[in-house]
């Protein structure tokens, strides 16, 4: 099994207590750790939101550009807080046991790694790009995409990108793209490197967010904004180039259903969902059943997902649904109890 997360002090310490203690039970608290600034924003269907604005049932998208719905939500304060910048200019606010999903040099398959183990790793580290954003038909603007092309073009000091933009109907948005790419120059001599003229950073960091939701590289600059035609090129873009303490602040983290467990903040990048707890189990090893009191709807999906994706030798009997996800009857559940 790939090791990716290091027991906690309370895993460590509740691993001791049930070793110790037979017929016991133990009660902790829910989303520790992978806590993100309240702050941050948030793509979804309905518009960017904070991040502490979020509640359960909320759609988000994750790295692969899908819509998934959030099942759970745990608040922290005044968590120790980290700022991770990458070579794009995108940063993000996180505690140190956020985990980051990333790939090396050496080494291009996904892994996923507390922030705090990553400052201790050997750079360059990458951040992988997400998919294309898949806003539905409804995202349309009565606009041509030369059109929104040209309002990008335009942009002044100060000016922001509309949303209406960032938030269309995806083949909307690749056209736009085109346009845009219609109008650029070469860069450097290289056949999928291109550079679009920009009045200054702000500006090019603006409309690189539309190269962003589609999933292209593009780093912006005082003068203009270098944009990759190939989604598999332009990798140092998303290098982290730092993380330095900020203020510790109030923090939230998400549990998202999907396959990925991956769920997208500011600017796209690709964040990650925990399976500590699944981890603390497989080093526990116990010898009898072991009940998970979970909610509802972590019970229903989020463990058995997080099970099978791992590849962990673990067998579980829902007391919650059958096997096929129907509820089950108070007269069931106690059944199989006995």
């Amino acid at each position: 099994m790939n090791d990716d997360t290091a027991m906690k002090p309370y895993q460590v310490y509740a691993q001791q207590f049930v070793e110790r203690t037979p017929y016991c039970g133990l009660f902790l608290d829910c989303g520790l750790g992978k806590a993100l600034d309240n702050e941050t924003i948030i793509p979804t269907p309905n518009g960017f939101q904070k991040l502490g604005s979020l509640l359960p049932g909320d759609t988000v998208f994750d790295m692969n550009g899908k819509q998934q719905t959030i099942q759970a939500v745990f608040r922290h304060s005044q968590k120790t807080a980290y700022r991770i910048t990458l070579a794009d200019s995108r940063s993000f606010i996180a505690c140190d046991e956020h985990l980051i999903v990333f790939f090396t040099e050496n080494d291009r398959r996904l892994q996923v790694k507390p922030l705090k183990d990553i400052m201790e790793m050997p750079r360059p580290i990458y951040l992988p790009n997400c998919g294309a954003i898949r806003y539905g038909r409804d995202k349309i603007v009565n606009k041509s995409p030369g059109e929104q092309a040209q309002i990008i073009l335009n942009l002044k000091p100060g000016d922001k990108l509309p949303d209406s933009i960032l938030q269309q109907f995806t083949p909307i948005r690749q056209k736009i793209f085109n346009r845009l790419l219609r109008q650029s120059l070469p860069y450097n001599n290289e056949k999928t490197v291109r550079m679009l003229p920009m009045p200054c950073k702000q500006v090019a960091q603006e409309a690189a967010k539309l190269f962003w939701s589609l999933g292209y590289n593009a780093s912006p600059h005082n003068d203009k904004l270098i944009f990759w035609t190939d989604i598999n090129d332009g990798r140092v873009c998303q290098s982290i180039t730092s993380i330095e303490p900020v203020e510790p602040r109030d923090m939230t983290c998400l549990t998202v259903n999907g396959p990925t467990k991956t769920f997208l903040i500011d600017n796209y990048v690709v964040t990650h969902n925990t399976r500590i707890t699944l981890e603390a189990l497989m080093r526990l090893n116990p010898k009898q059943h072991v009940l998970v009191i979970a909610p509802k709807t972590i019970a229903r999906s989020s463990w058995l997902n997080e099970i099978k994706k791992w590849g962990m030798p673990l067998r579980t009997k829902s007391l919650v649904v059958d096997e096929k996800d129907r509820l089950l009857t108070r007269k069931k559940r106690l059944a199989l109890y006995d």
